[in-house]
């Protein structure tokens, strides 16, 4: 700022960076026109340089700054783990709520798909996927929606193929094609 009092001008984007972000959040003016001007259409001739393109490209480098940083410091999904298990899964997992943990017992794709779609404020699913081969191509896609809509929040997404036993081997059998 006491070069700027003084007269020099400085034409490097990133030196003028530094700049724009010593004034972010010192002014409510300055930070009101760092967020909301996307770049520098024109300028003055400043001792016969053309300024506007520094300028720009000083303004477009701190925008992006902040946005990265926001993204970083945005708040994680809070919230229970939610557990989506296979009927006939171990008889402690049942639909019910225990230390942080939302456990839900899903007999089919159908079922999984609709669960998911209820699912949006947690920061885990974990997902052991039911033993079912015959499913409808909407019904995976409806699931495969909620679970890309929930990454792209920030979500945490664990997945699992349930255990093969002798009582389950044929259903195990079928699930290979899946």
């Amino acid at each position: 700022m006491k070069y700027h009092r003084e007269g020099h001008i400085c034409i490097d984007a990133d030196s003028l960076k530094i700049v724009l972000k010593f004034a972010y959040g010192g002014c409510i003016d300055r930070t009101d026109f760092i967020c909301n001007t996307r770049s520098i259409a024109e300028h003055t001739t400043i001792e016969n340089q053309h300024v506007h393109r520094s300028y720009s490209e000083a303004l477009e480098k701190l925008r992006s700054e902040i946005e990265e940083q926001s993204a970083r410091e945005r708040l994680k999904k809070m919230g229970p783990v939610l557990y989506a298990t296979f009927e006939g899964a171990n008889p402690m997992e049942r639909d019910v709520i225990r230390g942080g943990i939302v456990t839900k017992v899903v007999e089919d794709f159908d079922h999984l798909a609709k669960v998911l779609e209820e699912w949006r404020m947690s920061k885990a699913w974990v997902i052991v996927w039911p033993q079912e081969a015959n499913f409808k191509d909407d019904t995976m896609e409806r699931a495969i929606k909620a679970a890309k809509a929930y990454l792209e929040e920030d979500g945490l997404i664990a997945t699992a193929w349930p255990p093969i036993t002798a009582k389950n081997q044929s259903k195990g059998i079928n699930m290979l094609d899946v």
